[in-house]
């Protein structure tokens, strides 16, 4: 003990006139399942719940320390009042809390007593009801932290004092009873909800309004109080008879506010104040809070900026207590120059502008610059801004790049020729044709030719890095008159008409280059024709295409229709043939009868026998007529069908179909087709 004593001091003693309290564990009496392993969590919350009221807590280390080492000398389990207080002067705190979780009937009450060791009074009892669980001893703990908050904040003491004072008044049990008539509201806020006590009992509430509440004669306590707790309580000791009482004789109970207004401005506009570690909004740089009279913690923070100095301002009721801040940037300043001028510029993946660029508002640390152009390898770095410092950077970015062989041709005495040509790249002039020089890859490049005062279209191109490519340009058919069309014909279908990279456009002239020119047909995505046409200066080529190949969906159609037709046909020629066999098996059952009919009529007679005998003969040679008719006419069906499906089955199937054109055999000169 006298190793440990000097150095306690240092741990428990009070800082800013902040009490120092040793916490000693929750004794627990007549609950055995308790599960004893959870007990340090509601300890810890307890603590906690201390510490939020205003008070410093012993480290627990040094009063298990002190508590060890009394048991090594046979001290008894330390949970009565005695050694808890001997303990807490021996560990320099300057009170001492213990607390308690005990079953009572039903329930569980948990007590926490705070002694005053400079006294050895107890100057604060505290309990709250809850199950017998775990959650009922944290919602019990929690219950008795806000109470004892509460308690710390001021005025909270004398309502209590009243609240139990009235609670203890009994009055005697009477048939008789008068009315008790309150008028109250709080000074400057009528709408505000006052409660109402009734010897410590919550009778009800009111606001801006007359209670009015039937009781029995006697002694009474009347507490009023302001639900939300900025004005204080006021107490009317009552002799209530049968003419019962109001409060007040005439006119209006006021209560007398406890709170002032916090008003907060500042910059930048948009903060968070921390108000007791509690985070409130601060929008359009003002914010204002009605509060209890009190001293409170401030500290006002906004992203980006350095968070303001811990401090304190005392609030005074009925006073507006002003609060300015002005948070300085947590930042710094960057300067990015160099080449491309334009280049654009990311800090940490964000575009933030183009070069040269000046940024000011920089959060401090390190930041991933990079600067990216069209056209050029990327340069990123990484660079550090300091607190009001400027970081400067400067890049070269370095060019990609292609190489571009550009020949110009023209047509003289009809035959493609090459011609010298001024050769322009991006507005300036390079060189002559045939001309062959790097470029600018992976972005648009402008090209041009220029002969006398003769200036061509220009021509986009954009290269691949390290690529090399031949452009051939033939001149302006003003420059040497020489140009040619073609002209393709083609049915309707799904074309794609191309001249080696290029695409052509079907039912319409399309000027080409003279010579040889490469054509190609795709119908539905499949290549029907290759080849190449022979083109004179001046001359316009037609190519029609009479007829095309079935494309795959219309082939599937075809084939489609012909299985039904093939077995449609097969199928009529089959019940044909039933149908008349049926019909001619009718004919002859009919002739027998006939035959029948015609031998009696043969052997009759009475003249009555004689004329059924014969309209029965009559009847049954019509009706043989009949079906032999009938199952002529089925067989010819039966035949014409059968023959259409033979048809269909030998030479029906439908064929794709071939390309027709004079595509296949080019004629030159003129406009031949």
């Amino acid at each position: 003990m006298a190793i440990l004593l000097p150095s306690v001091p240092a741990l428990a003693g009070s800082s800013e006139g902040r009490p120092a309290v040793a916490v000693f564990e929750i004794a627990v009496r007549d609950l055995p399942k308790i599960n004893a392993s959870t007990m340090p969590k509601f300890l810890d919350l307890l603590e906690g719940e201390i510490a939020r009221s205003g008070f410093q807590t012993v480290p627990r280390t040094a009063v298990r320390q002190v508590l060890l080492d009394r048991k090594s000398e046979s001290y008894r389990e330390c949970f009565d009042e005695a050694c808890q207080i001997e303990l807490g002067k021996a560990v320099a705190a300057a009170k001492v809390a213990a607390a308690s979780w005990s079953r009572i009937g039903g329930g569980c009450i948990f007590e926490l007593r705070m002694f005053d060791l400079r006294t050895e009074l107890n100057e604060q009892s505290l309990r709250a009801d809850a199950d017998c669980t775990e959650d009922g001893l944290r919602a019990a703990i929690e219950e008795v932290g806000r109470e004892l908050r509460a308690r710390q904040s001021g005025l909270y003491g004398d309502f209590q004092v009243d609240l139990e004072q009235g609670a203890r008044i009994k009055n005697p049990p009477t048939d008789r009873s008068g009315y008790l008539k309150i008028s109250v509201a709080a000074r400057g806020r009528p709408e505000e909800p006052i409660e109402i006590y009734v010897n410590g009992a919550h009778a009800g509430t009111t606001a801006g309004g007359l209670f009015t509440k039937e009781l029995g004669v006697g002694h009474y306590v009347i507490i009023l109080r302001a639900a939300g707790g900025l004005y204080g309580h006021r107490r009317f000791d009552v002799d209530l008879g049968p003419a019962g009482v109001r409060i007040p004789a005439e006119g209006t109970v006021e209560l007398e506010s406890i709170f002032g207004t916090l008003e907060v401005r500042g910059t930048p506009d948009s903060a968070t104040l921390l108000l007791n570690g509690e985070p409130r909004p601060v929008q359009g740089g003002v914010l204002k809070l009605d509060l209890r009279a009190g001293e409170y913690e401030l500290v006002v923070e906004a992203p980006g900026f350095i968070a303001s100095q811990r401090q304190r301002v005392r609030v005074q009721p009925g006073v507006v207590s002003p609060f300015r801040y002005a948070l300085a940037q947590n930042a710094g300043s960057l300067v990015v120059e160099g080449e491309p001028q334009g280049a654009e510029v990311f800090v940490d993946d964000r575009p933030v502008g183009r070069l040269p660029l000046r940024l000011s508002a920089v959060g401090v640390g390190d930041h991933v610059v990079d600067v990216r152009a069209l056209g050029h390898h990327s340069f990123k770095q990484m660079i550090t801004v300091g607190l009001g410092g400027v970081a400067n950077m400067r890049v070269g970015l370095i060019a990609k790049r292609a190489r571009l062989k550009v020949e110009a041709l023209s047509l003289v005495a009809g035959q493609p020729t090459a011609v010298e040509a001024e050769v322009i790249v991006d507005g300036r002039s390079v060189g002559t044709t045939p001309w062959k020089g790097e470029v600018h890859a992976e972005r648009p490049v402008e090209l041009q030719l220029r002969l006398g005062s003769a200036l061509g279209p220009k021509r986009v191109l954009q290269l691949i890095e390290g690529e090399e490519r031949r452009e051939e340009l033939t001149v302006p058919p003003s420059w040497a008159g020489a140009t040619a069309s073609v002209f393709v014909k083609l049915p309707p279908g799904a074309w794609d008409l191309r001249s080696g990279p290029a695409v052509l456009v079907p039912n319409q002239p399309n000027p080409v280059r003279p010579g040889a020119l490469p054509l190609e047909l795709v119908l539905d995505g499949q290549q029907r024709w290759k080849g190449e046409l022979k083109l004179a200066p001046g001359n316009q080529r037609m190519v029609i295409v009479a007829e095309r190949p079935k494309t795959a969906e219309e082939m599937a159609a075809s084939q489609t229709a012909w299985f039904w037709r093939r077995w449609g046909s097969l199928a009529g020629a089959s019940v044909a043939v039933a149908g008349g066999s049926y019909l001619l098996a009718r004919a002859h059952n009919a002739a027998a009868i006939r035959d029948e009919a015609f031998g009696n009529l043969m052997q009759a007679s009475l003249p009555e026998e004689v004329d059924v005998m014969r309209r029965a003969v009559s009847e049954q040679d019509q009706a043989r007529v009949e079906f032999q008719g009938w199952a002529t006419g089925f067989f010819v069906t039966a035949a014409v069908l059968g023959a259409w499906s033979a048809i269909e089955w030998l030479w029906g199937e439908p064929k794709a179909g071939t390309l027709e054109s004079d595509v296949f055999a080019p004629v030159e000169g003129g406009s031949e087709r």
